[in-house]
């Protein structure tokens, strides 16, 4: 695929040109811009077919736990660092 952008009215290229690609070679031209909004919004619905996130009983504390030995050894690091800690 080569990208181009529009200057003065004209394709510009942005990528090199293939070399088979002689004058008068035809291309198809799209709006990169809408092909990037189609591929989210298709990411968005299988995301959602998906459904809910759910845990299994426990997995969530567990989570909540490991985040917040996390944030201990990181206040203890820092406390270290300052000299703040013997």
């Amino acid at each position: 695929m080569v990208r181009a952008r529009v200057q003065d009215g004209v394709f510009v290229p942005m990528d090199p040109i293939p070399v088979d690609w002689t004058d008068g070679h035809e291309v198809v031209v799209e709006d990169a811009d809408r092909d990037r909004a189609q591929s989210v919004e298709s990411w968005i619905r299988e995301f959602d077919a998906m459904g809910p996130a759910e845990y299994e009983p426990g997995e969530w504390e567990q989570v909540q736990e490991i985040l917040r030995e996390a944030d201990e050894q990181s206040k203890s690091y820092v406390r270290r660092e300052r000299g703040l800690e013997w």
